[in-house]
């Protein structure tokens, strides 16, 4: 197996509820929408033959979204002026950048529907002044 360091920031130990777990970082080839299609078919590919019998593998929502062809270039997504104005009043936090960049607002808005991020806006422009965060993405 061929194993690769962690991300900076990140531990390869983790705790979670009293139980530590140990992360293996995998490193593969490049992921490609046109080669790999079947995520069961990646983990037979590169961890098969090392997991032993309460192993649990995980595959990142980035792998996901390349396989299921819901990947894109920052540059070939164009944003609407109404996805630039809409970026503009989303908070960013030290996690992502989430929809605070217009280019991640317009593939919201063309995945859920203009209606739809509208809806959610108004209701989160509406129930912030109460303290209430994250109405927009339960919407």
């Amino acid at each position: 197996m061929n194993f690769s360091v962690s991300n900076p920031g990140k531990n390869l130990i983790i705790k979670v509820k009293g139980r530590r777990y140990a992360r293996y970082p995998i490193k593969t080839e490049l992921i490609i929408p046109e080669k790999d299609k079947n995520p069961a078919a990646l983990v037979k590919r590169y961890v098969e033959n090392q997991l032993k019998k309460g192993d649990i593998v995980f595959i990142s929502e980035k792998i996901i979204a390349i396989i299921q062809g819901r990947a894109y270039r920052v540059e070939e997504i164009k944003p609407t002026k109404i996805a630039k104005f809409l970026s503009r009043l989303v908070r960013k936090r030290p996690g992502g950048i989430g929809l605070a960049m217009p280019q991640t607002m317009q593939l919201a808005i063309e995945e859920a529907g203009l209606f739809r991020i509208l809806i959610a806006s108004l209701f989160a422009a509406l129930t912030k002044p109460f303290g209430l965060k994250g109405v927009f993405y339960i919407i």
